[in-house]
């Protein structure tokens, strides 16, 4: 059980740093579904960036502090919850409904 549990933390923490680097390079495909499609500005990609490499740090430091990676790891669920529910009710925006 405790490979499976680093191999999941490590695991999470890349995706999520890497998710922070394509914000810091401003990489084409991350802007286009941040920027453009959610209506993000610009001028917060480096705060999310820091955000999600601050979580990222959180989670692999939970290894040895549980109370920290449960903390980083909900902020990071959140996160990810609020980006999908948004994208969510911005795609159902764009049919049109015949009532």
């Amino acid at each position: 059980m405790g490979i499976a549990y680093l191999v999941t933390t490590i695991l999470l923490a890349a995706i999520v740093t890497f998710s922070g680097v394509g914000k810091i390079r401003r990489d084409l495909h991350i802007v286009q579904i941040i920027h453009e499609v959610i209506g993000v500005p610009l001028q917060y990609f480096p705060l999310l960036a820091a955000c999600e490499i601050a979580g990222a740090a959180g989670v692999v430091l939970g290894i040895w502090w549980p109370l920290l990676g449960v903390t980083s790891g909900i902020c990071i669920r959140h996160t990810a919850q609020a980006r999908s529910a948004n994208e969510r009710s911005d795609a159902e925006s764009r049919f049109v409904r015949f009532d």
